[in-house]
């Protein structure tokens, strides 16, 4: 999993000893907390040990991230909470697989192209 932050930041504020904790939860149990630096832009990335329930539309599984804002002196800034879900997207012999499953595009088709299809026929209906 990989978090990226871009901060901005007032005149008069250092980043001087801040960090941020990133902490994923499921249903309120930790299953994960690491802390970083702050700087004007950093990012940060960490391995989940245990494994997780990939989403799907048949079991929309979230987990909740909490990125956690703490200033110099240790105090807790912010608390900004994220509803977090996990897929396996992936290209297997040139077949695109879905957590870990073949998933087949039958086609593609906008909106626009729909009206290039629906729009001489409608105008032949209103003609009539």
């Amino acid at each position: 999993m990989e978090i990226a932050f871009h901060m901005t930041k007032e005149e008069t504020v250092s980043y001087a000893d801040a960090k941020v904790e990133v902490c994923l939860r499921d249903e309120g149990k930790l299953l994960k907390k690491v802390a970083f630096p702050v700087s004007e832009q950093f990012a940060g990335a960490f391995k989940i040990a245990e494994s997780v329930t990939l989403w799907s539309c048949e079991n929309p599984k979230l987990y909740q991230v909490e990125i956690r804002i703490f200033d110099g002196q240790g105090n807790l800034m912010e608390v900004i909470p994220y509803p977090v879900g996990f897929r396996i997207i992936g290209l297997e012999n040139g077949i695109i697989k879905l957590n870990r499953e073949t998933h087949r595009e039958w086609g593609i088709m906008r909106a626009s192209d729909l009206m290039l299809v629906w729009h001489p026929l409608f105008m032949k209906f209103i003609e009539k």
